[in-house]
């Protein structure tokens, strides 16, 4: 249940099916997202830091929540919102995002260290 979940993963997926990353003070790979403030739901928490971290003020209705990670590393639930190249576009990086960049999936995935897909 939510109520172990202490952080929101967004990942944007564009129409030619990259994804769009984030790099703050190190250059590991960094998707959107964050803490829960208080009680707020998994999805207010996804919203709330996407417009902080990208400027878009995204429709809950777009997030589509895809898996929750607990592990060692984090606990959080994870989302895929597919984004335009519009939105793309004008996104303006939060004061916590030195850079915003696009990448493959077979990328992204060949990067990964850990498998944080666990259905739920």
């Amino acid at each position: 249940m939510d109520e172990n979940l202490t952080s929101a993963r967004v990942v944007f997926v564009l129409p030619d099916n990259t994804v769009v990353m984030t790099k703050g003070d190190s250059d590991t790979i960094k998707f959107f997202g964050g803490k829960r403030d208080g009680n707020e739901t998994m999805i207010h928490n996804a919203v709330r830091e996407v417009l902080n971290e990208s400027s878009l003020d995204l429709d809950p209705s777009r997030f589509i929540r895809v898996a929750d990670q607990r592990d060692e590393k984090s606990n959080a639930a994870w989302f895929v919102v597919r984004i335009t190249e519009d939105e793309f576009d004008e996104i303006v990086p939060g004061e916590d995002v030195r850079k915003i960049y696009r990448e493959s999936i077979e990328s992204v995935q060949n990067k990964l260290t850990h498998d944080p897909w666990k259905r739920h």
